[in-house]
């Protein structure tokens, strides 16, 4: 049994022909010689209580005397856990999302990289400048980034050379999500002292709106860290965001919320263009072309003019990086 009560209520009962009955409470399972040790309530009655001092888990102990003052052997109670601290969820994966990478630096100096797809990794051995150029974020935040594991298991990392080549991450990111009317999200949940009971995954439209999420309320997920679901209102342009609520066997919630996502499925848009440059009086040497940016592309046309250079321009969308 999992509460959040520090006051226990002891109840006695079966016990025939008792006068006097001793109830102890302690964290283990007590026999007769080790009732002396503990604190011992004696009662009349085949109820006690008593105040819990700190949460953990405890045992009731009851041994009963009859008028002759002979004692019962000792009946214990298979625990009550005292659990006073809500569950924590984190690491939350959403399938088929992209985001503008980035660095992001806690405020114990310790740097890490979150990639396309929102998994972290730790730069290794970080100097000032590494960071000094990540965006700050607190724990609490930083915790809903999935960590980059590789097969085996362990965490991948990056050395202080990748820091110098990446950019901070903005602090007003947005999750796109490339896929519409579906949506798969796994996450990890804890609790150590009553452990898990439920989780439920709700959707909504606004970021402060989860108590009562509009577009999906609160779904349990039957004790699984994972939610999959098909939603017609996510489609093309839609905007919202996903609660997590953790419950413990104790009845203590605690809700994440991660976003805004965007549903984002829609190709890049090509504006290209062409420019013409009459003063150019000769085709351009393999060399040249070589030093021109990845971009660019070449492309003659003698009846118009020497040559034309043909540039790319296309759409930057954040959500192809």
């Amino acid at each position: 049994m999992e509460t959040t009560f520090r006051m226990f209520l002891c109840d006695a009962h079966g016990i025939a022909g008792m006068e006097l009955h001793s109830p102890s409470f302690a964290v283990m399972p007590l026999i007769s010689h080790q009732l002396h040790s503990h604190q011992v309530t004696e009662t009349y009655s085949t109820r006690a209580a008593w105040s819990a001092p700190t949460p953990e888990k405890y045992h009731v102990t009851v041994v009963a005397y009859n008028r002759a003052l002979e004692a019962s052997d000792p009946v214990c109670s298979d625990g009550v856990t005292v659990d006073v601290t809500p569950p924590a969820v984190g690491q939350i994966a959403v399938a088929s999302c992209n985001i503008v990478p980035g660095l992001v630096t806690t405020s114990a100096g310790t740097v890490w990289y979150i990639d396309n797809q929102r998994r972290r990794s730790q730069i290794t051995e970080p100097d000032t400048q590494c960071r000094s150029k990540g965006t700050a974020i607190d724990a609490a935040e930083l915790e809903k980034f999935p960590i980059h594991l590789m097969r085996n298991e362990t965490m991948f990392m990056q050395n202080a050379t990748f820091c110098i080549q990446s950019e901070s991450l903005s602090s007003d990111y947005t999750i796109y999500i490339s896929t519409e009317h579906h949506l798969f999200v796994n996450w990890t949940g804890i609790d150590t002292e009553s452990g898990i009971h439920d989780y439920e995954l709700g959707v909504m439209s606004n970021p402060s709106g989860e108590a009562a999420p509009d577009i999906l309320p609160f779904t349990s997920t039957h004790h699984h860290p994972q939610y999959q679901g098909y939603h017609p209102p996510l489609s093309e342009g839609q905007q919202f965001y996903i609660a997590i609520k953790a419950i413990n066997k104790a009845g203590l919630t605690a809700i994440q919320v991660l976003g805004p996502l965007l549903v984002h499925t829609r190709n890049p848009v090509f504006n290209g263009g062409s420019q013409c440059y009459t003063d150019v009086q000769s085709e351009p040497s393999s060399g040249d072309m070589e030093q021109l940016p990845h971009h660019r592309r070449r492309c003659c046309t003698p009846q118009i003019c020497s040559c034309r250079w043909y540039i790319a321009v296309w759409d930057r969308d954040p959500a192809l990086h």
